[in-house]
This record gives C-alpha cells, structure tokens and sequence, in this order.
C-alpha cells in the first residue's frame, strides 16, 4: 500500500461532512451507500445491529512508524458510518485493549498492509481489495452504469485487481494498462480484458477510467475529455493539474482513505451481523433450546 503523510491524513475528520455530500454530487449516493453498495450489503444500514458494533483502530510502531492523524481519521470514518470506535495505545497493548474492550473490528495498518480483524469469527477484510471495490462502485453510479461500456483500468496490483473483477461483475468490458506481465496473467484468471496499445490516441480512449497506479503521470492530460469520468483512489493522483481543473469536481472522484475504510468497515459489519442472525436462527431450530 501507499505510504500515507500526515498532510493526506489529518483533514479527513473535518472534511467528511463536505465529502459524503461531493460524493452524493458526483454518484447520487452517499459515503455510507456506497460503501454499502460496494460491500455487498446495501440494506445494512436499516439493521439496528450495526449500532451496537464497536471498532478499535489500533497504531503499530513497526517500520517506518505511526503516520500523525492515520488513526484518528479511520476513527473519524469509521464512526460517520455510526459505528462506535476509537483509538487504542499502540501495538501489543492496543491489541489488548481492544480485546479486553470487546471490540467487534480491530483496524491495523502497517508499511505492507491495512486490515480489519473480526475477533468473534477469526476473519480478515483487506483494505487493498476493499478500496478497489468501493472506486468501481462509485464510478459504476458516477457513470450511470458501466454495463456495455469500457472501462480503463491503469494497474493490476490488489486495488485494481479488486476494482476489475466488481467492474466486470457490473458488466463493464476492461480495457488494461499493465507493465507487468505476471499480473496480466493473473487478473485474467479473475475478468476478461483487452490491452490498450501504446498509442492509445489512435484508437480513442475510454471516457471511463479507474487508475490504480501508484505512478504520478499515468493519464496524459490530453487524454481527458469533455465524458471523462475519473476514479482514483490513493496517491498519488496520476492526473496533471491542468487536468484535474478540466475535471472539475463532478467527474473526478478521489480520495486518500474514506471510501476504503468505509468498505472495509462495512464487509466487517456485515460478516459479524451475518453471523450474529446465523447463530441466532440455528440456536432457534435447536431441539434442545425447547422451541
């Protein structure tokens, strides 16, 4: 994953009210919604369970250290989607807190990776795979729908891996730029797809494009067009400034954390109220409960 700095971070709390309603602007749905959407689960929000759930963030010190305001901001997302979290100390005593807290969703990042541990069921959600869902499903409701249409997809690592296989799913033919051979080999085992000559200005270029490329100059600006539609998660945003401006705010959607920590905390919920119902309905049927 990207290296997040404090500058990425420390706004995000502040900002989420403004956010959710830019992305009602550009998708018709809200941060909440999409998540929802992208998880899988878009009625999760009429389940009064998901109120009773508790997320601790835990920071961990390892590698290169915790990122000023990381911890705070996946929080502060995590609790505008009204489920309770907070902060706890950092690694091996945080871990305990957490348990010892009775926490539903423990959220862990360190240089390599971010992830959302379900202590009750032993299972993980990965921030790389929820990201990538979460900016399909935006650009799928951005773009009015993506079935029939091509979609450019700029990296297959997990977050454009992820963000394939749901765009497929929604019906979108992918178009690939790649530079590694391996992970053209691998994402075609998940989703057809075409590669995108070199000279992509000789046969036109999609007006729906997901870029999940690391890189700072993956979308020429004079690829951009009057129908493009842009989903980017993560930085750095490969789009030239002037490009950015010729987007304006409507047909670029982009952010460095919410929308994933959003998906990732409802795949959470979802497992755990999916398993709290399950439990519930066979503990119901069991002859010895006398019912």
């Amino acid at each position: 994953m990207t290296r997040l700095c404090s500058t990425d971070v420390q706004p995000i709390p502040a900002a989420l009210p403004e956010y959710d309603q830019l992305l009602r602007s550009q998708t018709g749905h809200s941060l909440l919604e999409l998540a929802q959407m992208a998880a899988g689960v878009p009625v999760l929000s009429t389940d009064s369970s998901m109120a009773e759930l508790k997320a601790a963030v835990v920071p961990l010190t390892c590698g290169q250290g915790i990122i000023p305001g990381f911890g705070m901001a996946v929080k502060s997302i995590v609790d505008f989607l009204g489920i309770t979290a907070w902060v706890t100390q950092p690694d091996q005593l945080g871990w305990k807190e957490a348990l010892k807290q009775k926490a539903n969703i423990i959220l862990s990042a360190d240089d390599h990776g971010f992830t959302a541990f379900i202590p009750s069921t032993g299972q993980t959600v990965d921030n790389s795979a929820a990201t990538g869902k979460a900016f399909a499903m935006a650009l799928n409701c951005a773009a009015g729908g993506v079935a029939g249409r091509e979609v450019w997809l700029i990296g297959l690592g997990p977050v454009g891996l992820s963000a394939g296989t749901l765009l497929h799913k929604l019906g979108a033919r992918i178009v690939v730029s790649e530079l590694i051979p391996e992970r053209i080999k691998r994402a075609r085992a998940f989703f057809p797809l075409s590669l995108l000559p070199a000279r992509e200005q000789e046969r036109g270029i999609p007006a729906l494009i997901l870029d999940a490329s690391p890189a700072s100059d993956s979308i020429p600006e004079g690829l951009i067009h009057e129908r493009t539609i842009v989903a980017a998660p993560g930085l750095p945003l490969g789009i030239p400034e002037q490009a950015i401006a010729r987007l304006g705010k409507t047909r670029l959607i982009h952010d460095p954390l919410p929308l994933g920590v959003a998906t990732m905390a409802m795949e959470s919920a979802a497992l755990i109220i999916n398993g709290i119902k399950r439990d519930c309905s066979l503990t119901s049927r069991n002859p010895a409960s006398g019912q």
